[in-house]
């Protein structure tokens, strides 16, 4: 994840709904980090700046190859969505959780809203809608997509971490809706 900076000048306004900081260009996938107030700050990382989240996107185009940062409207429409929906994004993530807690007998791991004691969002990732996502000749049906890593709160206090294994967990959601939590690697 991107270092997080706490000068003032990178948290969003207040009339802001989002600031996205991003990191120099020509890393593929660009990445930064998304300030904004609509934030659930039991989710995810609160400092000096306010509430804000690692970020990851970009696109197999000529313009990212040649070391611009780019992020087209479905991805815009994407990260507009993990947004606007945190409540939702959040009980999904829980319910997740207490599958993935009981199946891997994870006792460290709160259930519920207790998750997030010891797990918070590390990164969101915004990927770029790729062709064979989207049936041809017919109107779009995956209106948006992301996927949300999940790491350990304090990842260097082994005794909290909710899973032993050094792996993120990912909850990838498509049209708002959480498609699966899969562990990392």
């Amino acid at each position: 994840m991107a270092k997080q900076s706490t000068r003032q000048s990178d948290s969003p306004s207040a009339n802001a709904e989002y600031r996205l900081v991003l990191n120099k260009a020509g890393l593929i996938p660009a990445s930064g980090i998304l300030w904004s107030p609509l934030l659930d700050p039991v989710m995810h990382a609160v400092g000096g700046s306010g509430v804000g989240v690692g970020i990851a996107f970009g696109d197999c185009s000529d313009e990212a190859r040649d070391g611009k940062a780019v992020m087209d409207a479905f991805q815009i429409r994407s990260m507009t969505e993990y947004l606007t929906t945190q409540p939702a994004v959040r009980k999904a993530i829980e319910a997740a959780l207490d599958h993935h807690r009981q199946d891997w007998k994870l006792a460290k791991l709160g259930a519920g809203a207790d998750a997030w004691k010891s797990v918070m969002v590390a990164t969101l990732v915004l990927e770029a809608l790729e062709e064979d996502d989207q049936p041809a000749a017919k109107p779009p049906t995956v209106r948006s997509q992301f996927k949300v890593m999940l790491g350990p709160r304090e990842p260097g206090n082994r005794a909290v971490r909710p899973w032993t294994d050094g792996h993120q967990r990912i909850a990838q959601f498509r049209n708002g809706q959480l498609v699966d939590l899969l562990t990392e690697g």
